[in-house]
């Protein structure tokens, strides 16, 4: 599997102290809001309508079970693994990750770093300081300012001792990687 291969790959480079970031779940709950993976190509205010259709919730539990083979295969190499909850700021698609972040957070409890609720306002929408300025090009990621919002939640949790060793400038640069496209940072 692709876990195996990278933890072979790697192993002179991850130490016991290596932490492992498990993101997943947007892209699936996104794909059940017009069945394919690229609704927001349609204008965003098409989207104001949107019916939710609850029989596609059962595809999310079918999807965690099948999540689980992932965290098996991760704990054979580490229990130093997280999950994060996914987020997007295309809101069709909230419905559906409600739903499965619901799912993560009753069966992975403390393994879950818990992201979504904390940019969700009691609209029941992403907070507009996390939305990414052109909604219109980009729906899907968030801004920069959920990089912010992680950290401080590892911090929080004691998962990391010091945020600011990962916004120090010179570990930055060399540890994150910018997404050109979405002007997003890939940690």
């Amino acid at each position: 599997s692709a876990i195996n291969n990278f933890f072979c790959k790697n192993k002179d480079k991850i130490s016991n102290d290596s932490l492992f970031f498990l993101y997943f779940g947007e892209p699936n709950c996104r794909y059940l809001v017009d069945d394919n993976y690229y609704p927001f190509k349609k204008n965003i205010d098409l989207w104001k309508n949107y019916k939710n259709n609850d029989k596609k919730l059962k595809i999310l539990d079918d999807l965690i079970n099948n999540y689980d083979k992932i965290i098996n295969a991760m704990e054979k190499y580490t229990k130093n693994y997280f999950i994060i909850t996914p987020t997007t700021g295309f809101f069709p698609s909230l419905f559906y990750m409600n739903y499965f972040n619901k799912l993560l957070k009753d069966r992975y409890k403390m393994k879950i770093i818990n992201i979504y609720d904390k940019v969700i306002n009691e609209d029941g929408l992403v907070d507009n300081h996390y939305l990414n300025e052109d909604i219109q090009y980009d729906p899907i990621h968030l801004n920069n300012n959920i990089s912010e919002l992680f950290l401080d939640t590892l911090e929080s949790r004691n998962i990391i001792n010091d945020k600011n060793i990962y916004i120090n400038t010179d570990y930055h640069n060399k540890n994150f990687t910018k997404h050109r496209k979405f002007n997003t940072y890939i940690i």
